[in-house]
């Protein structure tokens, strides 16, 4: 996933990349782009990272491109600048003051990203996708917005939960062990769907929430932090995600 600045992810490209096939081994990417604490405005940005970023095409009403959503050959150019960044083997970005912002998805090949941006029903598109995150507080959210070509309705989505940094040494679903202090480990607690508007008219108190529960024969759901500056964050997932 990618997030950017003032929210523009691979995992805006705050930027936030995050990837990972469990069944081969191979991560996903997620690029994000963030609005970062004001207090580390001075911060410097990377500048390859900021190349990163250019590389990412604006997508139609603002939702992350995927590898299913732009050419395979600008898709490749896109993970292989990520992975580039991620050879600069950061450490301890689990306990980064960048952490914290509003991120923003820019890029995803994660599979339950590129589903969702690729086709919905009834003509319906994945549109801005957020996550703002406190680590100080220990608390995240997942907000999407799902948009329709001819204003037929808006809706979104919104996960809530608790976050924080990872013991050194735990693994993850696919083995791979936090060795670098870069994993955070992830908690949902609740999912709401709620709709905004039909025909251009909005729409107030609709919405419906779900509370998941864990599986205690699965590994805790965690993401690996593999690249962070103030406008850029790189995240690799345990599950495909």
């Amino acid at each position: 996933m990618l997030e950017q600045q003032h929210v523009f992810r691979v995992t805006s490209l705050i930027c936030r990349i995050q990837t990972r096939d469990a069944a081969s081994g191979a991560s996903a990417a997620y690029i994000f782009g963030i609005n970062p604490n004001p207090a580390l405005a001075d911060t410097p940005a990377n500048t390859s990272s900021a190349t990163l970023l250019s590389l990412i095409p604006p997508m139609r009403f603002g939702a992350p491109a995927t590898n299913a959503t732009i050419s395979k050959y600008l898709a490749v150019e896109i993970e292989t600048m990520a992975a580039s960044l991620e050879s600069l083997d950061m450490r301890d970005n689990a306990k980064s003051p960048l952490l914290s912002g509003s991120w923003r998805l820019v890029y995803s090949n994660g599979a339950e990203i590129t589903s969702l941006a690729a086709q919905l029903p009834l003509g319906f598109c994945l549109g801005k996708t957020f996550q703002p995150l406190d680590t100080s507080a220990g608390f995240f959210e997942n907000k999407g917005r799902v948009e329709h070509p001819l204003g037929l309705a808006r809706l979104q989505t919104n996960v809530v939960g608790d976050v924080h940094v990872a013991q050194p040494g735990t693994v993850n679903a696919v083995g791979v062990v936090n060795d670098k202090g870069n994993r955070v480990d992830v908690d949902f607690r609740v999912i709401t769907f709620q709709l905004d508007e039909v025909f251009g008219i909005p729409i107030a108190g609709f919405q419906k929430s779900l509370t998941p529960k864990a599986d205690p024969e699965k590994a805790q759901p965690a993401n690996d932090v593999t690249y962070l500056d103030k406008t850029t964050r790189i995240v690799r997932g345990g599950e495909g995600a």
